[in-house]
């Protein structure tokens, strides 16, 4: 029965199917109606409408006409009857005598010329007034002028003969009463046109004597300028406006050329310009133009009479509308119209849609209903449906074949009375379905009438409406007995695995432990013995030794160092496999980072003659936060893989930065050669423990390949990857790449050192020359080709600074241009970037910057972007020293006699301060506090000022902070206000840098203090202040560690070592033994009276005082290279600074302290008290 239903509702939607196209097409013939009648009427309607525009245009221009007209005809009225005009005629008639009242011809003229005088100056547009006597032929006897802003009176002498003109023999024939209007023309003054033109209209009265005798005329001049602009205004746009005469001819125009064509184009005249045939309408005429552009219009023409001639007294006004905006007009009503029409159209679409979207949702749902009926009654599994009450509404075939009730008899009844299963309340599961809104399932097993159980599931469903109303619950129940069975045998088989593999993992990691702890253990039972190795080394070395000796010497520190690097790699390996290498992370600047350990790779691959490339000028960030050590661990050994397995050809180390999202920042290391490569078959096997690509690669270049394997699992710990690429034969590129919380990071800023500026860069190495073109543009410069066949030198160079290598053909060439200059000098910047394996440049009279390989970003600015930098001279006998295997520093300005103020209330800081930049020839004074600071900046005479402060962060009184803000607003005196200050802080912590920065200081610098760190910046920066002096560039010796027999040290042993790490100690001070001795003293003298203090204060709970003198031990213990007390005080600091429940940490802590202080002492005591003072 269901399917006949889903039969008869398909029927029914076929015949609904052409309901709509049926309605669309209706519409469609309703809006076609609509549209043809509309089209029918638009154009009628149209035509009427440009009549109506046209008429009301023409009716405002006529009436305004005649307005103006008449009153110019009553202002001449008005004129004609003041006294003076009917006492000339009399004056005239008597002999120069009026008799009634004596007056004289000249009285009477006086008074009509003040008359005129007062009626132009408030008539505008009255140019001109004048009497002409007919007695004496066309003879002006007054005459009123506007003229030059103002009115005048013309002289006798001035008055002018009008008899010859037109408008004379005409007005002299009028009759009593009679006005005379003239043509409009142009103003002329003794034959010529006035300019600028006035188009004047002449309205003329006879004057006749009591005796009717003909005295003269009165003229009136008027300027129709005012007339003709306000006729154009009232005929608003798109409308336009023609006037002309009774000839013809134009006076009002458009088109400025037609205007007044009488006189300035008389060839010019509506019947010859235009061309003109009756319109649809009456009085409307269809006009096409004969000019330019052929335009066409519609015109109504009227004319304007004024005067009773009418042969010539009137004018033609001519309303013109184009074509174009009467079709603009069909455009806009038809827009109009069809969007109506259009919308319209889609609301009845819309609402048809509407309606047909319900029927069909309800055909859908009909059908709907239908499928899930028959699905419903042909599933296999019992499905029944529930009202909201608990009563049965549906029961399937499958239902009434497990339960044994037919629909029948269970339709209607409540659910619970049927006691399906007894043991689950049907209803409250329904009612908790209902609340939760989430599917519910049991399982039970259900006795039926044969006693065969079976094992049910039973799913329960809220069913809702479309308006999510609650109608009910369907339960539908599942005979999975089947399932059951397999899934208990699946359990039982999985329990037994699991028991196995849980035992072979006990073996395994058994084993693994048994395998780590053989390996830690042996090793460290190696390195006793090692360390017996290399102490007996270093032993030897100071004997007296044959060269066959210290030939033998190396040969054996090279495999000892060998054996420990492989002692090491196995300890990481352990450490790794056992998950107990720890990560040291801290914040570092990754550019120096990369310079630092290319500088010292370098020397590597240079020994091998391959060229190594340092390309770093993509990484954006100025700070980042990991592990260094780890992270230089990975980087080495993929650069010593790369230069091992490289015979000829390039190293290059690129780095790169990249945001991948507001919280992850991607840091990308590449290291690219061009060596023997990887053969495909052997890539797979490249990351494992202890293996090779091959043995005869172990069998060549030797090796354990262990590195590679440590490498990506420290890869791994530091969030990051490698992968590579290799061809066998060309070469490998392997890349590092680590991710970074964007916290931790610090962008640096774009340089734009070389804005403006130009180089040209000739190098053999295209890898080389890419690297420094991209560092070129990070700076902001720009690159030039040069041409070495074609290169000449001269003053006009396309360059301001050119990059050559020692080889260049161009050296020897530029070298003999310098020889014949004056002062051997080149119209540009010469660079040569110098390796150590190669010869030093021949050059005997050019100049030169030296620029050590690789290409270092912070060298490279220094000694390109200073203006300060003197250029160095050609040097034949000595090769550049590699930056970290250096014992000299080179400074390339003249300070000497500079002053310093070095701030530091630790005295052994400012001790080590003062003494690191002994050799640069300063003078210093010392300050204790930024308060004492302050002062002495203010007591400074003008004329002898400061050139740079070496400011302390945490101090007494005043900390170097709030002194640096206070100094920058002049507190030091006004000369001291842009001083550079150079903090000096042991806080290593990100965002330091820019804390002091912001407090007003110049640059930043952490202690313990790295000698050439502070010398290069002091450097610096005194140079921006300081008076240039034009000397030699100034190198700065480093003094060896003097060991002569009188004072020989005993050598510390490695507990020692972690003490007291002397190595570090000296390099920072520039090896300078006295100043260690100096500075150890004086820590021995004060660090107990401030280990005394830290004590009391932790006593007293009083964190701040814990902090701030934790503080200050720590950069005493840095510059005296007490590493691990140096350790102990870092860790004490941030334990105070947190406030926490750390006091009991602190006091343990303490104790540490104390112990390893007392060691320290012992220490000092035994190796540099016997060389103090």
């Amino acid at each position: 029965m269901d399917y006949e239903v889903l039969h008869q509702k398909k029927a029914t939607t076929s015949e609904g199917r052409f309901l709509i196209p049926l309605a669309i097409a209706f519409i469609a013939a309703i809006m076609c109606s609509a549209i043809f009648f509309f089209e029918l009427q638009l154009h009628k309607n149209i035509k009427n409408s440009v009549a109506e525009r046209l008429r009301e245009s023409s009716a405002t221009v006529d009436v305004q006409v005649h307005e103006k007209i008449n009153k110019y005809k009553n202002d001449l009225q008005f004129l004609y009857s003041t006294p003076p005009i009917s006492g000339l005629a009399r004056a005239a008639a008597n002999g120069g005598n009026d008799p009634l009242d004596n007056t004289t011809s000249e009285q009477w003229k006086k008074r009509l010329e003040t008359i005129f005088v007062a009626f132009l100056q408030s008539n505008s547009e009255f140019e001109q007034l004048r009497i002409i006597s007919t007695q004496r032929a066309g003879q002006e006897l007054i005459r009123v002028d506007r003229a030059a802003g103002g009115i005048v009176v013309k002289a006798d002498n001035q008055l002018q003969d009008k008899s010859a003109r037109d408008y004379y023999q005409q007005s002299s024939q009028l009759s009593q009463g009679d006005m005379y209007l003239s043509a409009i023309t142009l103003n002329r003054e003794y034959g010529k046109l006035d300019y600028p033109y006035k188009p004047m209209l002449r309205i003329a009265l006879p004057i006749f004597d009591e005796n009717m005798q003909r005295y003269g005329l009165i003229i009136a001049n008027i300027n129709t300028s005012q007339l003709f602009a306000s006729l154009n205004a009232m005929v608003q746009a798109p409308n336009s406006l023609i006037l002309t005469d009774s000839e013809g001819y134009f006076l009002v125009h458009p088109n400025e050329d037609f205007r007044f064509s009488r006189d300035l184009a008389p060839n010019k005249r509506w019947d010859s310009v235009y061309k003109s045939e009756p319109a649809y309408l009456e009085n409307i005429l269809s006009i096409s133009s004969n000019f330019a552009g052929k335009q066409q219009y519609e015109a109504l023409t009227k004319r304007i009479p004024f005067t009773g001639d009418l042969e010539t007294g009137f004018i033609d006004a001519h309303i013109m509308l184009p074509h174009s905006e009467i079709n603009a007009m069909e455009r806009e009503q038809r827009i109009s119209t069809y969007a109506f029409l259009f919308g319209v159209s889609a609301f009845l679409v819309f609402v048809l849609g509407f309606l047909h979207r319900n029927l069909k949702r309800n055909r859908e749902l009909a059908e709907a209903r239908a499928v899930s009926s028959a699905i419903i009654s042909g599933s296999k599994d019992a499905i029944i449906a529930i009202s909201e009450i608990g009563l049965v509404s549906s029961w399937n075939k499958a239902a009434t074949e497990l339960f044994g009730f037919q629909r029948e008899q269970v339709l209607g009844a409540d659910i619970n009375k049927l006691n399906l299963f007894p043991n689950i309340n049907i209803k409250e599961v329904c009612n908790e379905v209902k609340s939760r809104r989430k599917q519910h399932e049991i399982e039970v097993d259900y006795q039926q009438s044969n006693q065969h159980t079976t094992h049910l599931a039973l799913a329960f469903s809220a069913i809702f409406d479309e308006h999510h109303q609650h109608n009910g619950t369907a339960i539908l129940i599942r005979d999975t007995t089947v399932e059951k069975q397999a899934s208990d045998k699946i359990k039982q088989i999985n329990n037994e695995l699991e028991i196995k593999v849980a035992q072979r993992t006990a073996q395994l990691e058994k084993a693994s432990q048994v395998k780590s702890a053989f390996i830690s253990n042996i090793s460290h039972e190696m390195r006793t013995p090692l360390n017996g190795v290399i102490g007996t080394l270093n032993l030897i070395k100071r004997e007296s030794l044959s060269n066959q000796q210290q030939h033998y010497l190396e040969m054996t520190e090279v495999s000892v160092n060998s054996l420990n690097v492989l002692i090491n790699d196995i300890l990481d390996l352990s450490k790794i496999e056992a998950g107990k290498l720890d990560l040291d992370k801290k914040a570092f600047n990754p550019i120096k980072f990369f310079e630092s350990l290319s500088g010292s790779m370098a020397v590597k691959a240079q020994e091998k003659n391959l060229e190594f490339i340092l390309d770093i000028a993509d990484v954006e960030y100025s700070s980042i936060v990991t592990d260094p050590h780890r992270y230089s661990q990975v980087i080495t050994n993929l650069i010593n893989n790369a230069i091992k397995f490289t015979k000829t050809g390039f190293i290059k180390f690129t780095a790169t930065s990249k945001r991948l999202s507001d919280d992850n920042v991607e840091l990308c290391c590449t290291i690219q050669d061009t060596g023997i490569g990887i053969a495909p078959e052997n890539q797979n096997k490249l990351f494992s423990a202890f293996t090779q690509a091959d043995n005869s690669v172990a069998a060549q270049y030797g090796g354990t390949g262990l590195g590679l394997s440590i490498c990506k699992q420290l890869a791994s710990l530091l969030n990051g990857q490698i992968s590579f690429e290799s061809t066998e034969g060309k070469g490998s590129t392997f890349t590092f790449t680590i991710q970074l919380d964007s916290q931790n990071v610090e962008k640096r800023q774009p340089s734009s050192r070389f804005k403006d500026s130009v180089f040209a860069v000739s190098v053999k190495q295209p890898e080389l020359e890419r690297s420094l073109t991209k560092l070129i543009s990070h700076c902001g410069g720009q690159l030039t080709n040069v041409d070495l066949e074609s290169f000449e030198v001269s003053d006009n160079m396309p360059f301001d600074t050119l990059i050559l290598e020692p080889g260049n053909p161009l050296l020897a060439k530029l070298d003999s241009f310098s020889e014949n200059t004056y002062d051997h000098s080149l119209p540009f910047k010469l660079v040569v970037l110098i390796n150590p394996t190669e010869p030093p440049p021949q050059a005997k009279f050019c100049t030169f910057m030296r620029l050590s390989k690789p290409v270092l970003i912070s060298e490279f600015l220094l000694k390109l972007a200073d203006e300060r930098l003197i250029k160095e001279q050609p040097a034949q006998d000595t090769i550049p020293l590699r930056r970290e295997t250096d014992t000299q520093i080179h400074i390339d300005v003249d300070i000497a006699g500079a002053k310093i103020l070095i701030v530091d209330d630790n005295d052994i800081n400012a001790a080590v301060a003062k003494g690191t930049l002994m050799s640069l020839a300063l003078r210093f004074e010392m300050a204790s506090n930024g308060q004492q600071a302050i002062e002495i900046l203010a007591s400074a005479p003008e004329n002898d000022p400061f050139n740079c402060v070496l400011m302390d962060c945490q101090m007494p009184v005043l900390n170097g902070y709030d002194a640096a803000a206070q100094i920058r607003k002049g507190a030091g005196g006004e000369y001291h206000s842009e001083i550079p200050i150079i903090a000096m802080t042991a806080n290593a912590m990100l965002g330091e840098r820019k804390k002091c920065l912001n407090a007003g200081m110049s640059d930043y610098i952490t202690k313990p203090i790295s000698a050439d760190k502070l010398i290069t910046t002091t450097a610096k920066w005194v140079a921006s202040t300081y008076p240039k002096h034009h000397t030699a560039p100034k190198t700065i010796a480093v003094p060896e560690v003097n060991q002569s027999p009188a004072i020989l040290q005993e050598e510390l042993i490695d507990e020692e070592k972690q003490h007291w790490n002397r190595e570090a100690a000296l390099g920072r001070l520039m090896n300078n033994e006295v100043l260690l001795n100096k500075v150890s003293k004086m820590f021995l003298e004060s660090s107990h009276k401030k280990i005394t203090l830290l004590t009391q204060a932790i006593k007293d709970k009083d964190y701040h005082a814990i902090a701030t003198t934790s503080h200050a031990l720590k950069g005493t213990c840095g510059d005296v290279g007490a590493a691990k007390l140096h350790l102990h005080f870092t860790e004490l600091e941030v334990l105070a600074a947190s406030k926490g429940n750390t006091l009991k940490d602190i006091q343990l802590k303490l104790l540490e302290i104390e112990k390893d202080y007392e060691i320290l002492l012992e220490i000092l005591q035994k190796h540099t008290i016997a060389r103090v003072g």
